[in-house]
């Protein structure tokens, strides 16, 4: 089972920095923060998995 401590969230909260960071800077080209998208993809998909999981543990325990 694969779980998500603090360092992994801490590495999704950098990466999204990262990613709004270069996305409002002019001087970045509009396909590297596409690549960006698409490299982070899985890993914010990751996270929000873990995040509803944590929820649903919470308001519907199996």
């Amino acid at each position: 089972m694969l779980t998500i401590g603090p360092v992994e969230i801490l590495v999704f909260l950098l990466a999204g920095a990262l990613l709004v960071f270069l996305a409002t800077r002019k001087r970045v080209d509009p396909l590297m923060v596409v690549l960006l998208v698409i490299v982070l993809s899985p890993f914010v998909a990751m996270g929000l998995a873990f995040f509803t999981g944590a929820i649903l543990d919470v308001f519907a325990p199996a």
